[in-house]
């Protein structure tokens, strides 16, 4: 049995390891190129292939003034911005060398590899259709070398094997078994048996991926479980400690409202009756003052009228004039009395409230921060009710290793250019 688990293994692994052994470039140069374009391609993968602004902004500037003439150096622009992570540029590079020259397979190929790493799986399986006709052509032409041709199907076989998998649900399933169709005609034993490995190699892939990504929800899910059932605990004794708080607080605001409410009302009074005596004091003064102006006044007429002595008909004037002041000044004494009264009960009042102001603040903030937490808590507890939910980035990130064509057949990018700069010297 262990020696049957083991041929499954290494059948499956096989496609891939071949696929790291086994050359990217497809179509070499058939004759010997210009200094310039051998110098261009040379800068392209070589001076200016490390990623930077730099290096981005110079291979542009480079293909621009290179010469179009063969197919090589579009191929080398279309490794380049791959490399530099501009994969609209490089699929209109592959695209001008599919268009351009007919011959080229490296071409046709990195554009169903760009159109499929970008989504366009419905343009990627239709120019393979286009491929396969044009390699039948140039098969019977001679064009074509079978370890190429080998390379080519294997590498279909495992695009293929991927837009029947990962990505089935995007294209029509007619559209897919009509171009598997066209791609296993008239095949050779060789060819058949390299397409047909490297598809059924994505598809177990695919396969173990969905039980992998099954088993790790089942695992993450129970997790998640027993996670959810502590913070559930946690959460559940938080709250009753909040509430405990919350019937602690309660009754001191209220205590605390009821002696602010009290004692305010009773300086209030205070402060209507100081304000009642300085009213009374100020009142009287002000009769008196009025009072002892009359008195002045008739004082002054009998001086006027009777110019001679007369004592007794002003003392008594005087002395009603002078027990006059004294009340008066008594009055006033009362008012100043009674208005620096007033002026202590007022700051008594407005320090006895802003006292309970602040201490009933802080007490209502403790209270708010309870309900706030309660509030929160309710939340989370409602959460952990609907049962447990994997994280979404974790899913996320393996459904789109899963789906993304690089986990079934990556480009070797540090290959392909190696073996076309190999191929130009």
């Amino acid at each position: 049995m262990k020696w049957v688990i083991g041929f499954i293994c290494c059948y499956v692994a096989m496609p891939s390891l071949a696929l790291l052994a086994s050359p990217q470039l497809l179509s070499m140069p058939t004759e010997k190129l210009d200094a310039e374009t051998i110098d261009a391609i040379d800068q392209l993968l070589d001076s200016n292939w490390q990623r930077n602004s730099a290096n981005h902004r110079k291979s542009q500037s480079i293909f621009e003034n290179a010469p179009r003439d063969n197919p090589h150096i579009l191929v080398a622009y279309a490794i380049n911005r791959i490399q530099h992570g501009k994969t609209s540029d490089a699929l209109a590079a592959a695209k001008e060398t599919r268009q351009r020259f007919e011959t080229n397979l490296d071409g046709p190929v990195l554009e169903i590899w760009l159109l499929a790493l970008t989504d366009n799986y419905e343009r990627a399986i239709v120019r393979i259709g286009d491929l396969k006709k044009r390699l039948t052509q140039a098969r019977d032409r001679g064009l074509v070398s079978e370890p190429a041709e080998l390379k080519l199907y294997s590498r279909l076989g495992r695009l293929m094997g991927y837009f029947e998998g990962p990505v089935a649900e995007k294209l029509s399933p007619q559209l897919v078994a009509q171009i598997s169709q066209q791609l296993q005609a008239d095949l050779s034993p060789q060819a058949q048996n390299a397409y047909s490995k490297n598809r059924t190699s994505v598809l177990i892939q695919f396969k173990e991926l969905l039980n992998d990504l099954a088993k790790f929800e089942s695992v993450e899910l129970a997790r998640v479980a027993a996670a959810n059932e502590v913070e559930k605990k946690r959460l559940e004794q938080d709250n009753i400690l909040i509430q405990q708080t919350r019937e602690r607080l309660q009754p001191k605001l209220e205590q605390l409202n009821e002696t602010a409410n009290s004692e305010s009302s009773i300086l209030e009074q205070q402060i209507l009756s100081a304000a009642s005596e300085l009213e009374f004091a100020n009142q009287a003064a002000f009769r008196t003052e009025q009072d002892l102006a009359f008195l002045y006044a008739d004082l002054l007429s009998i001086n006027r009228r009777f110019r001679g002595p007369l004592l007794f008909d002003t003392f008594a004037l005087e002395d009603q004039i002078f027990r006059t002041e004294i009340q008066l000044n008594q009055f006033r004494t009362s008012a100043i009395n009674a208005a620096s009264n007033l002026a202590v009960l007022r700051n008594q009042l407005i320090a006895t409230q802003n006292r309970y102001t602040r201490q009933i603040d802080t007490v209502q903030k403790q209270l708010n921060r309870t309900e706030v937490i309660q509030t929160r808590n309710g939340r989370e507890l409602k959460k952990i009710a609907q049962g447990p939910k994997i994280a979404g980035g974790k899913k996320k990130a393996r459904k789109h290793r899963r789906k993304a064509l690089r986990t079934y057949d990556d480009l070797s990018l540090e290959l392909y250019r190696q073996e076309l700069l190999d191929a130009i010297k």
